[in-house]
C-alpha cells in the first residue's frame, strides 16, 4: 500500500473508486455472477477469467456470457438482492483504513465517485468505516452502473481544488474514461476487478498491485 501512498502524494483532492478499488468484493461479485450462469445452464468462470473479461457497460458483459438481453433487468434485480444482502461479509484491502487515514492526516480531500448505486454506496462507506474521512460520496441513481462521468462532473463542481491537483483511483477501464471525461489524472490498480492485461488498454499509469507487485 505504500507504492500507492506515494502515488497520491502531490495531488490535493484524492477520488477513489469504491468496488474493486477500497472493496474487495470481486469473489463475492462473481459468486453471485456464477450462481446466475448456473441458473441459466451457461458456463461459470474463475477469478482470472472473470477479471479477464469483465467490462461496462454492464448489460454489454452480460450479453457477452451468453445471456438473454430480455431477461437482462431480471438479471441485474436478482444481482442486488443477494448482493445488498452479503456485501457486508466482504472487506475492505488490507491497509486501506490505513492509508485512508494517512491521506487525511496530512490534509489531502478525499471523495468516493462510484457507479454503485447512491443509497447502497453511503451505507456501505458508513459500514466499513470511511465515512469520517471523506470530502463527499457520489453514486449514481440506477442499478445498470450508469452515469458516473456526470455524477463526477458535479463532484468537481463542488470541490473548489484545481483538475491538475485530483486524481482519480480506480480498477477498471471505466474509471479511466471518466477521469478523461473529467479531464483529470488517473491511477489504476489491477488488482480488483479488472486484469493488468485489460487495463493496459487505457494507456494511463498502472499499479500491477497496491502492494508493490503482481498479484497473479
Amino acid at each position: 500500500m505504500e507504492l500507492l501512498y506515494k502515488n497520491l502524494t502531490n495531488y490535493e483532492h484524492i477520488v477513489f473508486d469504491w468496488n474493486g478499488t477500497l472493496l474487495s468484493d470481486v469473489e463475492l461479485v462473481l459468486a453471485i455472477l456464477n450462481e446466475n450462469l448456473t441458473k441459466h445452464k451457461l458456463d461459470t468462470k474463475t477469478v482470472q477469467e472473470f477479471r479477464e473479461h469483465f467490462s461496462f457497460p454492464i448489460k454489454d458483459f452480460y450479453l457477452k456470457l451468453g445471456m438473454k438481453n430480455e431477461l437482462f433487468e431480471h438479471y441485474q434485480k436478482r444481482y442486488h438482492e443477494l448482493y445488498d444482502s452479503q456485501y457486508k461479509s466482504s472487506e475492505l484491502y488490507p491497509g486501506t483504513l490505513e492509508l485512508i487515514q494517512r491521506l487525511h492526516q496530512t490534509g489531502k480531500k478525499l471523495s468516493i465517485l462510484s457507479a454503485a448505486k447512491q443509497e447502497h454506496l453511503h451505507e456501505a462507506v458508513e459500514h466499513f468505516g470511511l465515512r469520517p474521512y471523506m470530502e463527499h460520496v457520489y453514486g449514481v441513481s440506477n442499478n445498470i452502473a450508469e452515469g458516473k462521468s456526470q455524477r463526477g462532473r458535479e463532484l468537481l463542481d463542488k470541490v473548489s481544488i484545481a483538475k491538475e491537483k485530483t486524481i482519480l483511483v480506480g480498477d477498471t477501464l471505466y474509471d479511466a474514461e471518466v477521469a478523461k471525461f473529467l479531464n483529470i489524472d488517473v491511477l489504476l490498480v489491477a488488482d480488483g476487478h479488472q486484469s493488468y492485461e485489460q487495463l493496459l488498454k487505457a494507456k494511463c499509469p498502472i499499479l500491477p498491485s497496491r502492494y508493490g507487485s503482481s498479484l497473479y
